[in-house]
């Protein structure tokens, strides 16, 4: 195995952890593959598909590129994404429909005018039902990609599979744990813990989510607990002083002998 295709397995493997995902392993696919472009989509059944969720990788592509897909062919797209077989890999001809359209906007509007001429595409399926597709392009003044590309392809179809499951995985648990940290914030009284002078010496997450937002812009250059204390002294510190009192009064007792004494 050369170097050069190690580190782009290697990019495979490390893609759920970049941000963006498998940023670096587009990027080493364009290289390695001489292309003008490359891209890595994922993309929902039930989703607009200029919605999908894209990372790239491209020389010089024109300015207009992704607005004129947005605005003209997002719904006239003709490639059959969720029809490709996983693991295979397409040249634009042979994907399903291509061949008999009558004329081809998308090819010819779209894709040759930004001189994205040689076309190779697949798609990827982990067990969980996450799909990406990714693409890679060669402009008209490059050879079209050969058996040797095709072949280094599919192999990266197999060790995206495993690769493609962890990132399914650790984006379930992301959002779980996102949804408990958001339930637990929406629960939680935000409480500040103060001691005998009323010196702040605790403050939960929900205080400085809910609270702290009030403070004028102008204090923002102060340390936390001072703008913590900034926000106790006007709303909450003159509704806690009687425990202040109580509290001052457990501590004595505490020092005379302890609170069962």
């Amino acid at each position: 195995m050369d170097d050069e295709l190690e580190a782009l397995l290697l990019a495979v493997q490390a893609g759920p952890i970049d941000s963006p995902p498998w940023s670096d392993f587009v990027r080493r696919l364009r290289v390695r593959l001489g292309g003008n472009f490359a891209n890595l989509i994922f993309r929902r059944a039930d989703a607009d598909r200029a919605s999908g969720i894209e990372v790239h990788d491209a020389l010089a592509p024109p300015d207009w590129l992704w607005d004129r897909y947005r605005a003209r062919f997002a719904d006239a797209d003709p490639i059959p994404y969720f029809a490709m077989q996983p693991g295979r890999v397409y040249a634009y001809a042979e994907l399903d429909g291509i061949a008999a359209l009558a004329r081809d906007a998308f090819r010819e509007d779209f894709l040759r005018a930004a001189d994205l001429e040689h076309f190779l595409i697949f798609r990827v399926v982990e067990p969980g039902g996450c799909n990406i597709w990714v693409t890679v392009t060669r402009s008209a003044a490059m050879p079209d990609f050969d058996a040797d590309d095709r072949r280094l392809c599919e192999r990266l179809t197999r060790a995206l599979v495993p690769a493609l499951s962890c990132y399914s995985a650790l984006l379930a648990q992301a959002t779980e744990t996102a949804a408990y940290r958001r339930a637990a914030d929406l629960l939680a009284f935000g409480v500040v813990t103060l001691d005998s002078t009323g010196r702040v010496v605790g403050v939960e997450t929900a205080f400085l989510t809910h609270i702290i937002p009030l403070v004028p812009q102008r204090l923002h250059q102060h340390r936390l607990h001072n703008q913590v204390d900034i926000v106790l002294a006007g709303v909450v510190r003159p509704q806690l002083r009687p425990l202040a009192f109580v509290y001052d009064a457990l501590e004595q007792r505490a020092k005379d002998g302890g609170v069962n004494g």
